[in-house]
């Protein structure tokens, strides 16, 4: 007993040397590779040093015979090889892993760390001279009572494990568990028992790994951040499709936060008891604005559907009742008028018109709305129409050869643009954008022309008035690259011009 004795102390006193030489080495490594940061994780290495050191002196005043003393240096012996192991994993996964193998899940860390600590303490026992062979068939009988009780805690676990092996999400991604808008958020923390999604109500949702593995996951940020979106809008029976579609993309187009490259989409979905329901997808990289951006879409569209005159249809079993008085459409008309010819009076060259000339004119003209950040006209576009700011500005761009479209000036209300275009047809020269909510009159061909054919000798006098102001811009533009007798437009000219245009 007392040779057992013997053999079990020396190889105790050579593992204690062999860690305490380990330690110290290992210590001095770390604290000069690891950053100011990770220092803080060589406290539980040096706490068990600390304990192995004040067990050893405790040991000196113990006989060696006694099995207080070999329980005190078995206790040692187990302090001093868990810093080691502890310090041993952290220079492997704080140099070689971050190095070599960054993307190593935290929770096979953890196991690998757990094998580390199960491997010394059978080292320990080993050396204290315990058969692990009665250990281990003991313990087979307590592991399954354990299992059995514990069987859902270990179902989540191992499903994290599977998770994490998989990896099917990571940390900050944007997921929705089981097709329900309500839960969706994104990835906060992955551990062993469960995972913690932040949703959108800044609320903090704990799904159990076991059940997460059961329901379907949608990951919004996997592959690629890019995601399709789908909003749904009806029109009337009696307006074409192809004229929604048209009109349903140029709205969306001017949405900021909308992909153009895969560009917005419309489908004519359905016929129901409503009308035409249409399906329009757009894609977008930010899915956590996803509903701002929904939002801004169904704006545009109605802002567009509003200047086409085009209504959102109510359901046809509902009963609209009203009165329509000829006094309340005549007052209606009248607003109109006023309106229009307010407009019209703060043109320079429409003002050579008569009063009578203008009312007719604002007889035969419309008033259109255009929502913040919606592109009125484009650079370039054919056009035909005079544009007056009623309320609300805008800013207009222009572009150059080979520079960016850069912002000349803002316009606000009594303004106006596109009178070229509608006296002569020529493309529009300069993209304008609504900067808040605009009402916009709008002179069209078709009722200028009126005026024009029942009044030949305008003309001319017109044409007078938008060659001088031609000719100011003229003056005042940077010079763009164009040959200076290209640029401006001669009397005879641009007369001929608009009677070519308006067949007069």
């Amino acid at each position: 007993m007392e040779e057992l004795l013997s053999v079990v102390l020396s190889t105790q006193h050579s593992l204690n040397g062999f860690g305490f030489v380990g330690v110290f080495t290992l210590l001095g490594v770390l604290q000069l590779i690891l950053p100011e940061p990770d220092r803080k994780l060589l406290r539980v290495p040096l706490v068990l040093f600390a304990g192995y050191m004040i067990v050893s002196a405790g040991l000196l005043l113990v006989s060696k015979e006694t099995n207080i003393y070999l329980l005190g240096s078995s206790t040692a012996l187990l302090l001093v090889l868990l810093s080691f192991g502890r310090l041993s994993f952290l220079l492997v996964q704080r140099v070689a892993l971050r190095t070599w193998w960054s993307a190593v899940p935290k929770i096979f860390l953890d196991i690998i760390q757990g094998l580390v600590y199960v491997v010394v303490l059978m080292v320990t026992l080993r050396t204290a001279g315990v058969e692990l062979d009665s250990i281990l068939t003991t313990s087979a009988v307590l592991t399954g009572v354990i299992g059995l009780s514990l069987q859902e805690t270990l179902g989540n676990i191992f499903a994290g494990l599977s998770l994490q092996a998989q990896r099917p999400f990571e940390i900050d991604d944007w997921v929705e568990v089981d097709q329900r808008p309500n839960l969706s958020g994104t990835i906060v923390e992955i551990n062993w028992r469960a995972t913690r999604i932040l949703t959108d109500d800044g609320i903090e949702l704990v799904v159990p790994n076991g059940a997460l593995a059961k329901v379907p996951l949608h990951n919004h940020t996997k592959p690629t951040p890019r995601t399709r979106r789908s909003i749904y809008v009806r029109a009337p029976f009696e307006v074409p499709p192809s004229q929604v579609h048209l009109i349903v993309l140029a709205a969306l187009q001017d949405v900021s936060k909308i992909l153009s490259v895969p560009g917005p989409s419309v489908v004519t979905h359905k016929f129901d008891e409503y009308g035409v329901l249409y399906w329009c997808r757009f894609y977008c990289e930010t899915f956590h604005e996803r509903w701002d951006i929904e939002s801004a879409a169904r704006d545009r569209i109605w802002y567009g559907f509003r200047r086409a005159g085009i209504s959102i249809p109510y359901p046809t079993r509902v009963t609209h009742i009203q009165k329509h008085d000829a006094a309340d459409g005549e007052l209606a008309k009248q607003a109109h008028m006023r309106k229009c010819r307010q407009a019209l009076g703060q043109v320079d060259f429409l003002k050579l018109l008569s009063e009578e000339t203008l009312a007719q004119l604002a007889s035969n003209i419309e008033i259109r709305l255009h929502g913040r950040d919606e592109t009125i006209i484009r650079q370039g576009d054919v056009g035909d129409e005079l544009f007056i700011l009623h309320s609300g500005w805008v800013l207009v761009r222009v572009a150059r050869a080979g520079v960016r479209a850069a912002e000349v000036v803002r316009l606000g209300p009594g303004r106006f643009f596109g009178e070229m275009s509608l006296m002569t047809g020529e493309l529009r020269s300069a993209t304008v954008v609504a900067v808040t909510d605009c009402e916009l009159v709008v002179v069209g061909k078709a009722a200028f022309q009126e005026v024009l054919q029942s009044h030949a000798g305008i003309v001319e006098r017109i044409s007078h008035v938008l060659g001088e102001r031609k000719g100011e811009l003229e003056r005042h533009k940077p010079s763009t690259g164009i040959d200076s007798s290209q640029r401006g437009h001669g009397k005879e000219v641009l007369i001929e011009r608009i009677r070519r245009f308006f067949a007069l």
